[in-house]
């Protein structure tokens, strides 16, 4: 309803525009009053055409002459009935011109509805949408982050890892260095124990020369096969000076040569003392020759000599 539109206002400017000589409408007047509803307005045009023939009886009275003639009086009724029938036309035109704006009102109001139904329905639809990738989104965000954090522990353990490798590494360089000076002090050993050997088998030359040729053959086999070993062991040492960075692997297999090298030392060390033990059960020529007073003779060197 319109506001500060009352029935007796809308009477009043009903009155106005038919002294204007034009027909009350309703787009009239909403023009003549300055607002006012297409509803309200119908609403109160209605009861003013309802009340219109109270009003016009009325004022007829009020405008009788007194002591009318009777042709005159029967005139007066005619047209009198003749403008109510015209007025009760007009105001039913005017009323069906009324339902009629009202119905199209209606109509627009009922399609507006629709309209805004429908709108509702698809911002319904857009804010399900929108929830649904809400929570597609929120759920991806939440395995992006538990992915970022594996990621963070697989670093972590991958750091920790690659910092046990580095150990590892640097006590496979120290083994490897420590396993280089061991061979270094093998070698040394190795070239005293040739020395030694070298000594003794010129003493042994110098002694039995003519009577032990099978046996100085043999030494020389042996002093042959121990400057093959030492040459191994020269060349697993350089070997091993070059790829001690290498994997554990190779330092394992160093160490398998070098223990076989210490072995075959010393396999070479004892067949080098039956050797000796063998020269010293021969008969000298000397001795076969006669006895004769020999001084104190020199021990065979020992492994602890060598």
């Amino acid at each position: 309803m319109a506001r500060g539109v009352t029935e007796e206002q809308a009477h009043r400017a009903a009155d106005a525009i038919v002294v204007s000589g034009e027909r009350p409408t309703v787009e009239r007047l909403r023009q003549h009053l300055g607002t006012g509803s297409a509803g309200t307005l119908a609403k109160w045009l209605d009861t003013w055409w309802q009340t219109l023939a109270t009003r016009l009886v009325a004022h007829g009275r009020q405008m009788a002459l007194p002591e009318a003639p009777q042709s005159v009086a029967a005139l007066a009724g005619q047209l009198w009935q003749e403008a109510l029938t015209r007025a009760r036309d007009v105001a039913e035109a005017q009323l069906e011109e009324v339902r009629q704006t009202v119905e199209k009102e209606r109509r627009a109001l009922a399609e507006q509805q629709r309209r805004l139904e429908v709108l509702e329905q698809a911002a319904q639809s857009a804010a399900a949408l929108a929830q649904t990738e809400r929570d597609i989104a929120l759920a991806q965000l939440a395995e992006g982050r538990q992915l970022i954090a594996q990621l963070q522990h697989q670093a972590t353990d991958l750091v920790g890892q690659r910092d046990a490798s580095q150990a590892r590494v640097g006590r496979l360089e120290a083994e490897a260095t420590a396993l280089a000076h061991r061979v270094e002090e093998l070698q040394v050993q190795a070239r005293q124990a040739r020395t030694a050997f070298e000594s003794e088998r010129r003493a042994f030359e110098d002694r039995a020369h003519q009577e032990v040729d099978l046996a100085r053959q043999a030494v020389k086999a042996l002093r042959s096969e121990m400057g093959a070993a030492l040459k191994a062991a020269e060349t697993s040492l350089a070997a091993a000076n070059d790829t001690r960075d290498a994997s554990v692997r190779e330092t394992a297999q160093l160490r398998g040569e070098v223990a076989a090298l210490r072995a075959r030392a010393e396999a070479l060390e004892e067949q080098l003392n039956a050797q000796r033990v063998a020269f010293a059960a021969l008969p000298s020529p000397k001795s076969v020759a006669g006895p004769r007073r020999r001084g104190p003779q020199r021990a065979h060197p020992t492994k602890k000599d060598l």
